[in-house]
């Protein structure tokens, strides 16, 4: 049996000594810089007798040489009759030095007569690139700014029509509420001081902060004070930022400065509360709205001196009332 193989394996040399095979490998280029692309060649020559088994490629040929593009094998005929075919690998590498490429493979096959033979290996140089140290790092490549699309934009489009929209619902819920305050059902609309005293006490009577409802108490009375100053004194006081609200007050002069300093820690208290999480003193919290029950009554326009003028008026017509009839019964 071992004579037989050997005697096979003789004539197969022979064989393929006898027919005209000739493989090479070549490098497009053989010095690169570290992350460049490069093609690797691969050709055959034989006679049209022969079966040639190109290699099978993964994704690398050596664990630093890298494989990113392999094209199919393409087959013309040469001088004389032989079949040229060839293969173009596109290869890259990050590792800077000398790398061998280590020879190819193809299985040969004549009838039923079967062998293997290899290209040269081929030298690749990946160059190191030199580093000023004299300057600051820089990117090997510019970042790449792309174009903002439609659809990019469109969310943000209709999130900011949403709250415009949100915001003018609102504005004609506060504007609605301050026409129609101080009514019950079908009665008279109460003029602004005395529907903001009647909310306080209402307010004061829900024992909001009593119950750990601090926020919701401040916001009310704030609110409470807010509608009052416009209703009363024509200051925008809902639209308005706290100190702005201080502001107008003084700009308008329609309080001291004892009542502007008074409204400011009233103001900065809840504002402290609703968006600091400030947990104020229980005396501070009935402090600030007898506060708020005071500036509403000092506010106050004091009333036209009427009820003098209908005592004397209520003092004549009895007079006037007893003179008429005496005349009538003349």
């Amino acid at each position: 049996m071992r004579l037989l193989a050997l005697i096979g394996l003789l004539l197969s040399g022979t064989i393929l000594s006898a027919q005209s095979l000739k493989v090479t490998a070549e490098i497009e280029q053989p010095d690169i810089l570290p992350g460049d692309q490069v093609w690797f060649h691969l050709k055959a020559e034989h006679d049209a007798g022969m079966h040639l088994i190109w290699p099978e490629w993964s994704d690398t040929i050596t664990k630093s040489i890298e494989i990113l593009q392999v094209t199919p094998v393409s087959t013309h005929k040469g001088k004389e009759g032989l079949v040229v075919q060839s293969q173009d690998l596109l290869i890259t590498s990050f590792d800077s030095g000398r790398h061998i490429l280590p020879p190819a493979a193809w299985q040969v096959q004549i009838d039923s007569l079967r062998d293997t033979v290899y290209s040269n290996p081929v030298s690749l140089w990946v160059q190191s690139i030199p580093v000023d140290t004299e300057q600051e790092p820089k990117d090997i490549k510019p970042i790449l700014e792309m174009p903002v699309t439609f659809r990019e934009v469109l969310p943000w489009v209709l999130l900011a029509t949403l709250l415009a929209g949100l915001g003018y619902l609102v504005f004609l819920w506060r504007r609605k509420r301050m026409q129609q305050g101080g009514k019950a059902g079908n009665g008279p609309v109460l003029p602004p001081h005395e529907r903001a005293l009647k909310e306080l006490e209402e307010l004061q009577a829900a024992k909001l902060w009593q119950n750990g409802r601090a926020k919701e108490y401040y916001t009310l009375l704030t609110d409470i004070l807010r509608e009052y100053m416009e209703g009363q004194m024509g200051i925008n006081a809902m639209e308005m930022t706290s100190e702005e609200v201080i502001g107008s007050l003084k700009k308008q002069e329609v309080v001291g400065s004892d009542w502007l300093t008074r409204m400011r820690a009233l103001f900065s208290c809840a504002d402290l509360v609703k968006f600091a999480k400030y947990n104020p003193l229980p005396s501070d919290n009935v402090l600030f709205i007898r506060e708020a029950f005071q500036f509403v009554r000092d506010t106050t326009p004091e009333a036209e001196p009427v009820l003098a003028m209908d005592t004397d008026i209520e003092s004549q017509v009895p007079a006037q009332g007893t003179q008429t009839k005496g005349r009538a019964e003349s």
